[in-house]
């Protein structure tokens, strides 16, 4: 129920090393470890190649170098899902993975940003549409791995009422539309579901 509310792994530059990248920690805190998206291949801080150890039960990349392991946690995405009746605005995507198909609004946030914050500015740039990150109703977190990534989505949702600013294509969009998902074509499977979830709500 709804309640208020570059990369790892690909081939290093010349030289052996790859740029440095933004630093993460792992979730307890310890040590200078790396936090990346996807299995890293080379260590983003300098480039050597990891090798794979065990570490709290599973097998982890790490780096001899740096002598610390890099820690492949999920990344975090926002949507929105702006409901009016049956109807909710769907975006089609201008772009790959899944250019031509219809989606929910969102992205993946900030490093400065909340979840719902995130979402209202990926609903802004994407549609034109306005909406207070305190209107959202937050529906439910999942976990989807996309192209090798792991993806921890927060899926929030608006009425159209609670809302401002008419749709238009925005950023990541070549249309934007409000309707049911069986009046689009194709529509993402992930869209469909955080729908129902929203709608359900």
């Amino acid at each position: 129920m709804c309640g208020r509310a570059g990369r790892a792994g690909a081939v290093p530059r010349a030289g052996g090393r790859r740029p440095r990248r933004r630093r993460g920690r792992p979730p307890d805190g310890v040590g200078a470890e790396d936090v990346t998206g996807e299995p890293a291949d080379f260590c983003p801080d300098c480039g050597t190649a990891t090798d794979r150890r065990e570490s709290e039960g599973r097998e982890r990349r790490y780096c001899p170098a740096c002598e610390a392991f890099v820690w492949h946690n999920p990344v975090p995405v926002a949507t929105v899902v702006v409901l009016d009746g049956d109807r909710a605005l769907f975006v089609r995507r201008a772009a790959s993975p899944d250019r031509g198909e219809w989606d929910i609004p969102g992205g993946f946030l900030e490093a400065d940003e909340s979840p719902a914050v995130g979402a209202v500015r990926e609903l802004t740039e994407e549609t034109g549409v306005r909406a207070s990150p305190e209107a959202l109703r937050l529906c439910g977190v999942g976990h989807e791995t996309r192209e090798g990534r792991n993806i921890l989505p927060v899926v929030y949702a608006v009425e159209r009422a609670a809302t401002s600013g008419s749709p238009v294509a925005g950023s990541d969009a070549d249309a934007v539309r409000f309707a049911r998902p069986a009046d689009l074509d194709p529509v993402r499977d992930v869209a469909r579901k955080r729908y129902l979830l929203a709608a359900e709500g």
